[in-house]
């Protein structure tokens, strides 16, 4: 897609050893400042006085002594971005963040220390970074292909555990792990494994244990392992629990109708994340909550949660969610609190301007056969330091208007307008609040134009441009006369371009010189139309 990261702006040629040591609000000359979005929450972890999150792109902490937030981005430190997971080793005071491309950064008593190498290394198949657990020196890496375990004090990784699949040549998915009594378990795709600690031949895989349909646990895919109470936890298939006790394996809970997609433990309570339908929008959910007799509670989040994918609690007793659809929430005492830094609600931008103090940004997207990607992010203004987000939450009209890929302002009354592949031109007037959006059906025969037989209703905007006299001309791409102009006094008029049959009227970004000429992209490499329409625009 055509898109750029919203990471802005300056340069710095050196960082400092600790993310704590940079002020996010203050940016010195030659510095980066990075502006992400932080809300939409895939994973959480908690330390003794902090809750940090990742979204997919980003890094924050939550301090809950003053609830401030600390950013964690790669313009202050971090060795990549699109963070997808968090885990926090206490006794080590150690933070593990793992990134989309199977990156991993550790933050030990708040030095940052890359290790690249499941990224860069040669292995075939997956290499994701699933899950980090914690014990000694020493964190355990659940990976694509196995185990990686990394010694805090070495900064350095000692052993890598191959999990291969002999039936099949693959390797076999890791997705969790835990150490119980003096053994490691590792939920995987093929189900339960089981090694002694004091092994020292683990890169063996040949000395796991595998404990699939034995003593009482049934077979499959084991997702998540963990240990409450003195006892081993494990889910299987998606849909059952089961725990150890002595030797045997007992059903813990069985959901047929549900998708259990998390488990976790804290020291009073064991907690599941139940789902119905996709787990990122879930057509229902549960959040239970078990004490050590067995008893349940059911978490009610007063309707402040809409995707929850992790769920844990403090030594406090509150319970914290991390809400793919919103922000990060604590429930306590029947009180529901969402968190997020203010930022931008999108990490993808556009076009941009900047006019007396605030920034404007069109982050639509159009993919390479200029096509509208249904980015529904709206438009967003950073206006002295704090990002004002509008999209069809805060405006219902722009639920069906998308990519916004263009965007220009009027600097007079500072009225914003902006272009939609698809859903026509919307005019903002930010300081009365008021939103207007035009396209084929309002503008009138002289106005703008939808696609007709191709794409009947998409009125497409692939560029605008105000001239000195206050005129709007927009890019109707696609359309019969793909040029149109809404006049200062609020007609609108469009021109048939004669354009050959190579460019098919599609007409991009706008440019006006000091003449008053229209420069038009025709894109797909078809070159630039000029037009010069004279002294008055209605006599062309």
């Amino acid at each position: 897609m055509y898109r750029m990261l919203a990471l802005l702006l300056l340069l710095l040629p050196s960082f400092p050893n600790t993310y704590a040591q940079i002020d996010p609000e203050m940016v010195a000359l030659g510095e980066w400042k990075a502006y992400l979005p932080y809300g939409g929450i895939r994973s959480i972890a908690l330390s003794d006085s902090k809750i940090y999150a990742a979204n997919g792109l980003s890094v924050f902490s939550l301090d809950r002594e003053d609830n401030s937030f600390d950013r964690l981005h790669k313009a202050n430190g971090l060795n990549d971005v699109n963070a997808v997971g968090v885990y926090y080793g206490s006794s080590q005071k150690t933070l593990v963040i793992s990134y989309l491309n199977a990156n991993v950064d550790f933050i030990i008593d708040g030095k940052i220390v890359g290790f690249p190498f499941i990224r860069t290394s040669t292995i075939s198949g997956s290499k994701s970074v699933n899950h980090a657990t914690f014990k000694g020196d020493s964190v355990y890496l659940s990976t694509g292909f196995g185990i990686v375990v990394y010694d805090i004090g070495k900064t350095q990784s000692p052993a890598t555990y191959f999990f291969n699949n002999v039936s099949t040549g693959s390797f076999i998915k890791v997705n969790s792990t835990v150490i119980y009594n003096d053994s490691i378990y590792a939920a995987t795709e093929n189900g339960l494994y089981r090694a002694a600690l004091s092994n020292p031949l683990l890169e063996n895989f040949s000395n796991w244990t595998s404990i699939n349909d034995t003593e009482g646990l049934t077979d499959g895919n084991a997702r998540f392992v963990t240990v409450f109470n003195g006892q081993l936890y494990v889910v299987m298939n998606d849909n059952e629990i089961y725990y150890r006790d002595d030797d045997d394996w007992l059903p813990f809970l069985s959901e047929p109708e549900w998708n259990i997609t998390h488990l976790d433990a804290s020291e009073e309570q064991l907690m599941v994340i139940l789902s119905q339908g996709d787990a990122e929008v879930p057509d229902a959910f549960e959040l239970r909550s078990y004490d050590a007799e067995g008893n349940l509670e059911i978490l009610d989040t007063d309707d402040r949660v809409s995707a929850p994918l992790q769920l844990l609690q403090d030594a406090d007793g509150v319970y914290w969610i991390a809400d793919s659809f919103g922000g990060l929430v604590a429930l306590q005492n029947g009180n529901v609190t969402v968190s997020v830094p203010n930022g931008p609600s999108s990490a993808e931008a556009f076009d941009m301007e900047a006019f007396n103090g605030k920034l404007w940004v069109a982050p639509g997207a159009i993919n390479a056969s200029w096509q509208y990607t249904f980015n529904k992010n709206g438009f967003f203004v950073l206006d002295f330091g704090y990002w004002n987000n509008y999209n069809s939450f805060t405006y219902p009209a722009l639920d069906t208007v998308f990519d916004f890929i263009t965007m220009t302002l009027e600097a007079s009354t500072e009225i914003a307008y902006f272009g939609s592949f698809g859903g026509g031109v919307v005019r903002f007037d930010r300081n009365t609040g008021s939103l207007e959006v035009f396209d084929h059906t309002n503008t009138g025969s002289s106005g703008l134009q939808d696609l007709t037989t191709d794409d009947p209703g998409s009125c497409r905007v692939g560029g605008m441009q105000l001239d000195v006299n206050g005129n709007l001309w927009v890019a109707n791409y696609g359309a019969a006369n793909p040029l149109v102009v809404r006049k200062s006094d609020g007609t609108w008029k469009n021109f048939d371009c004669d354009l050959p049959n190579s460019a098919g009227n599609q007409t991009g970004q706008i440019v006006i010189d000091d003449f008053d000429q229209k420069w038009v992209q025709l894109p797909k490499g078809n070159g630039i139309l000029v037009y010069n329409h004279g002294a008055d625009i209605d006599n062309t």
